[in-house]
């Protein structure tokens, strides 16, 4: 009985460690470049583009990151026209 608790245990936490490792290398190891471009993006970077490297949702949310930037800068190129008028 000993023996089988002390296998479940080892087999969760193999079984875990499988899962999270996977999860690193599907979500967050993407997430890092587009957080990077973003972060720059934010700090006034304006002509970074965020490339879109996949179809899945984190190719989504590049994608919707980029369109953000390109509508931010349509607005910041017309606020010179704004304050002409």
């Amino acid at each position: 009985s000993d023996l089988i608790a002390v296998s479940t245990v080892v087999a969760v936490l193999v079984g875990s460690g499988i899962f999270l490792l996977m999860l690193s290398r599907l979500i967050f190891r993407r997430l890092g470049p587009i957080i990077k471009e973003a972060t720059w993006v934010a700090a006034g970077d304006y002509g970074t583009e965020i490339k879109v490297s996949s179809e899945g949702e984190v190719g989504q949310l590049e994608q919707l990151f980029e369109q953000f930037r390109q509508i931010f800068m349509d607005v910041l190129s017309h606020i010179p026209d704004m304050q002409q008028k």
